[in-house]
């Protein structure tokens, strides 16, 4: 359906875990270049996330988060954008 999956050589382990895709490969490569992006998501598997420009969305799918994880959830979606904010500015 579309686009295959984007994979990195040099980081086995994240693309094992994710499957990424995008209309254009080379800015996907590009928005994913760095080493700390990846083994941050390596050590979180099941995260999702989408984003288009200056836009991100992340969620763990196949449930809601309780009253008592939306901080961290908040946390750790702060921590993803950061990693991002390289390359958006």
């Amino acid at each position: 359906m579309g686009y295959q999956d984007i994979d990195f050589a040099q980081r086995e382990e994240f693309s094992r875990l994710y499957l990424l895709r995008g209309e254009d490969e080379a800015a996907v490569r590009a928005a994913f270049h760095s080493d700390a992006l990846l083994l941050f998501l390596e050590r979180r598997p099941g995260m999702c996330a989408a984003g288009l420009g200056h836009e991100l969305l992340f969620w763990r799918p196949g449930r809601l988060a309780t009253p008592d994880e939306v901080e961290q959830l908040i946390q750790e979606g702060m921590e993803l954008a950061e990693r991002f904010a390289p390359i958006i500015r």
